[in-house]
């Protein structure tokens, strides 16, 4: 963290970083510590929203705010590719996402194995994959 913070002081840069879930909150805490900056958690529902703007407008700067997905849920578990580079298709029940050719590979080798599709993230049975 002191390394980035170098790296921005010497650009004039300033960042904020939003995070939900008890770890990564107290890793945001860890990390405005050790840049000397404040840590806050207010943000619930509108007060994101409001805050944001609030943040955004004090940079003088227009930011955009982004939720991003963990890194394993941004990759293909089949090609590892990611998911961005090509149509992805959601499995039924489990939410899984994998590339629409990669899911059409899956299902056509479960059906000549005489098998049920199954997502290769969590083994569920997929639903209406025929």
């Amino acid at each position: 963290a002191i390394h980035i913070k170098e790296c921005y002081d010497k650009y004039g840069l300033q960042a904020f970083a939003v995070g939900f879930g008890a770890i990564n909150l107290h890793i945001l805490e860890q990390v405005a510590s050790k840049m000397g900056g404040a840590y806050h958690r207010v943000l619930t529902g509108n007060e994101m929203k409001t805050t944001f703007f609030s943040i955004s407008a004090s940079l003088s700067t227009r930011a955009g705010l982004a939720l991003a997905k963990p890194s394993h849920e941004c990759a293909c578990v089949i090609c590892a590719q990611d998911l961005a580079s090509g149509e992805a298709a959601k499995l039924q029940p489990c939410g899984h996402e994998l590339h629409k050719t990669c899911l059409d590979s899956l299902v056509s080798n479960a059906h000549q194995d005489g098998e049920c599709v199954r997502c290769p993230s969590c083994r569920r049975e997929v639903s209406g994959q025929q």
